[in-house]
């Protein structure tokens, strides 16, 4: 076990990643979050090229996600569906609504990649009253791997289709090597880390985005333990890449992003690799990954510290998940 180190980081960003192992999904549907830009973008795009009966673009705008998926559909082979559907994940209503509408109108789900986050360093509140990169990145997140893990688990029950006979469901989360400088003292001096993460007294900017990061890998860690081993349950680091999440940066922060991008970061296609890596792949339940191959975790979530922080963590917001969601209990059960 050993601590990020800033030449392991270095190391990894001047790392050239393998190209896309393709496979065919037809007759496989998929899902990807935050896919009108960036990373979500190139992910979903590459996934159109492995020809899915269905791609979903789950984005907050309407107008951003059908200019996404014309750019999409320009590279793609012909005939492939592409829809864009609405999700805000800074609304627990949108949230419910997009699964629904999921669970209605789909028979199957072979891909959930929930890449959609924000990152700011400033306090803002959602309509629900929650801090936004909480609510955002963490929260709704893990409300919508909840609701949309029975059909994943449904799914993996069914016949595969021939064309990729041996492919199992997958559930990832982007998460990302900030979860190694997280500090989470939230977790340190409080038994309720999640309400105390959404207290304006207790806000820490600097912190904020790197804790997200560390619950994501908390979460897919307890969702790992609860899904069948027919669904794989991961986590992935797509490196620094020059995307838009840190557009909202502000101060000493936001020049030392754009110094450490210029020097170091990936183009958005070579970081998406890494996500389309870990959705296609078989990992073990609750795995990181990074560079397109799994690594261990921070020190500190493989600590004792880290493990209770987890299971406080995980009580938390099983009690806010099932007040939201109430269907969500039965899957917690």
């Amino acid at each position: 076990m050993a601590p990020f180190s800033l030449y392991k980081f270095i190391s990894e960003q001047l790392t050239s990643l393998p190209d896309v192992d393709s496979i065919d999904l037809s007759g496989r549907n998929v899902i990807v979050t935050g896919s009108n830009i960036g990373l979500g973008l190139e992910a979903a795009r590459h996934f159109a090229n492995m020809k899915p009966q269905l791609l979903i673009l789950a984005v907050r705008s309407l107008e951003k996600g059908e200019a996404a998926k014309k750019d999409i559909l320009s590279t793609c082979p012909s005939g492939v569906n592409v829809q864009v559907w609405q999700l805000d994940l800074g609304s627990f209503a949108s949230v419910k609504k997009f699964a629904e509408r999921v669970k209605s109108e789909l028979q199957r789900l072979d891909v959930l990649l929930l890449n959609a986050g924000i990152a700011n360093d400033f306090w803002q509140t959602t309509s629900d009253g929650y801090e936004a990169v909480l609510q955002t990145n963490v929260i709704s997140t893990g409300m919508l791997a909840l609701l949309l893990l029975p059909l994943l688990e449904s799914t993996a029950k069914e016949a595969a289709p021939a064309s990729s006979p041996s492919f199992k469901p997958h559930l990832t989360l982007t998460g990302s090597e900030v979860h190694f400088w997280s500090k989470f003292k939230e977790a340190k001096n409080d038994q309720h880390p999640i309400h105390a993460l959404n207290d304006k007294s207790k806000f820490d900017g600097n912190d904020r985005y790197n804790v997200s990061k560390l619950l994501n890998l908390f979460l897919v860690r307890e969702i790992g333990q609860i899904a069948t081993d027919k669904v794989v349950v991961n986590v992935v680091n797509p490196g620094l890449c020059h995307s838009s999440l840190t557009r909202d940066a502000t101060g000493i922060k936001y020049y030392g992003i754009a110094l450490l991008k210029a020097l170091l970061a990936r183009t958005t296609e070579a970081g998406s690799r890494n996500l389309v890596w870990a959705s296609l792949n078989s990992t073990k339940p609750g795995a990181y990954s990074s560079a397109c191959r799994v690594e261990e975790e921070s020190d500190y979530s493989l600590s004792q510290e880290g493990m209770e922080a987890q299971k406080k963590s995980w009580a938390d917001l099983k009690e806010i998940w099932i007040k939201q969601a109430p269907e969500t209990k039965e899957v917690l059960a």
